[in-house]
């Protein structure tokens, strides 16, 4: 009886030591590229993500310490993104802008519109839990908290809407900028100061960080060097 017992102990300890295992194998999240970035990583990315561009050879730059790149579209007069990264004094940074085509007037701002360019920055970036950590931390707020007042005066009304937002994340510190710009207007003919937009284009950077400290100093270092500029 007792060894019929141990052994029916040491087969529930095996099982819950099998099931521990599997849990830290699905912790383990998006595997972390090495930074700064390769075309390579950022290939692969776009393959998982169904994202349109290819790399502008002649745009991009790269260093040690950090790359550029460019991506073009045929169907497109602009970027379609723009992907900074960085590793400075072994702190990791990761900048996407994305240029989306021009819309008609009165586009509206979904969440759902960006899935694939936050799964992207995700999977750049690495350390999140799947490449949807970033999309579902932000759907889960309202976009109006994030409106920030558009000046009127602003490059004669080229910009008609910008938002941003943050979020926390085990694997880093996540900003999310949104700006649609009026690209095309039509200025009245008899002078008046009337216009009228005709498309609009929406902007997306995502900015990722090590953490809140890390946003915080790159914040510090860029006004103290702004100062010094004189701007």
């Amino acid at each position: 009886m007792k060894i019929h017992e141990s052994r029916r102990l040491f087969y529930s300890l095996f099982v819950l030591g099998i099931l521990f295992l599997l849990a830290g194998c699905q912790k383990s999240g998006l595997q972390e590229p090495d930074f700064p970035l390769k075309e390579a990583d950022i290939i692969t990315a776009l393959a998982q993500t169904n994202l349109p561009g290819t790399i502008s050879d002649d745009k991009t730059i790269l260093s040690e310490e950090y790359t550029s790149y460019v991506l073009d579209s045929a169907d497109q007069r602009l970027p379609v993104a723009i992907i900074f990264s960085s590793n400075y004094e072994g702190k990791r940074f990761l900048s996407l802008t994305f240029i989306s085509p021009p819309t008609s007037k009165d586009c509206v701002f979904l969440w759902e519109d960006w899935k694939q360019q936050l799964a992207l920055a995700a999977l750049l970036y690495g350390g999140f839990t799947d490449e949807d950590e970033i999309y579902r931390g932000f759907f889960e707020q309202e976009v109006s908290d994030g409106e920030l007042e558009v000046n009127e005066n602003n490059f004669d009304h080229l910009i008609a809407e910008q938002y941003e937002w943050d979020a926390e994340f085990s694997a880093g510190y996540c900003r999310v900028y949104y700006k649609l710009v009026n690209s095309s207007i039509e200025t009245d003919p008899f002078g008046s100061e009337n216009f009228n937009v005709v498309e609009q284009t929406p902007h997306m950077t995502i900015s990722i960080y090590e953490s809140v400290e890390r946003y915080n100093e790159r914040l510090q270092k860029q006004l103290e060097r702004d100062q010094l500029s004189g701007t």
